[in-house]
């Protein structure tokens, strides 16, 4: 119904390809896959491997009714895995580490300003989404990332991991997740007020304004993911009364002189004619 072809080796293995890993002793006429939840897991791998291992290996998870990649996550694995409850475990030849896969717990905060806020203001909510599970406390991790290793999106989980675990190159252009948010008013309603994405260190920020007084609680969920389980923080926003605004006093408007002034200057000017005639007709009378 489907084919799924490994990629192509070159000159890493002396077969051109990926062999998939055979059974070994108890599975002597084939390979193994193993089945779960629908999905296939077939390993690359060799009988009689040299020293030291050629490079490529990997993991591949493939949808067992469309043949289309799931994940494929780099590795020497040692045997097929063993999958139960679901999640599944393998020994990594090329360090000697046994991996767990499976979704990983998640840890949400949020914070918001301490002090209340006087109705109308906007306060900025902020906090992360972080990666709890029990390899983010190994010793180099840790060290890593000493603010906790934040959750990213399912697309950029394999780049991601092989990054944080197996000293891969970190990769360029990583997703986060979603996270919803919610406010319970003074009253107990609950409003929904959006979400966003986190970015590559697990943070998100929003901007919101309450619309009335009293006291507010805010609520961050991550809803979960095919990689994480969900996980949700609330903190809680006082909000007072507006500072009242002080009354203006109503200035008077200013008489407005510049009808009269203009009436004074023609008086002066009339006046000043009338004394320079009256000056002209005394002197024409004294000459005779």
């Amino acid at each position: 119904m489907w084919t799924y072809t490994l990629p192509p080796a070159g000159y890493e293995t002396p077969y051109g390809t990926y062999p998939i890993s055979g059974g070994g002793q108890y599975f002597p006429n084939g390979v193994v896959i193993t089945v779960a939840d629908g999905k296939l897991y077939a390993v690359t791998g060799d009988h009689t491997p040299n020293s030291p291992y050629w490079l490529g290996g990997a993991m591949y998870c493939v949808n067992a009714s469309t043949g289309d990649l799931v994940f494929k996550i780099s590795g020497w694995w040692s045997q097929y895995p063993a999958i139960v409850d679901g999640y599944a475990f393998d020994h990594n030849c090329y360090e000697g580490a046994i991996y767990c896969f499976g979704k990983g717990p998640t840890k949400t905060t949020v914070s918001t300003p301490d002090t209340a806020q006087p109705l109308g203001t906007t306060v900025l909510i902020k906090g992360r989404v972080l990666d709890v599970s029990p390899g983010a406390k190994d010793i180099g991790v840790a060290w890593n990332f000493p603010e906790g290793l934040p959750a990213l999106a399912d697309e950029s989980m394999t780049a991601w991991m092989e990054y944080v675990y197996m000293q891969k190159p970190m990769p360029a252009n990583v997703k986060g997740v979603w996270v919803s948010f919610d406010a319970i008013a003074p009253n107990g309603t609950w409003i929904h007020i959006g979400g966003t994405h986190t970015d590559s260190y697990g943070m998100y920020s929003v901007m919101w304004k309450p619309p009335t007084e009293g006291l507010w609680t805010f609520v961050a969920t991550f809803p979960g993911s095919e990689s994480y389980w969900p996980s949700y923080a609330q903190t809680s926003i006082g909000v007072t009364a507006a500072p009242l605004t002080p009354e203006t006093p109503e200035i008077p408007t200013p008489i407005d002189y510049s009808p009269y002034l203009a009436a004074l200057a023609i008086a002066i000017i009339i006046i000043a004619i009338l004394v320079v005639y009256n000056i002209v007709a005394i002197r024409k009378m004294l000459k005779k």
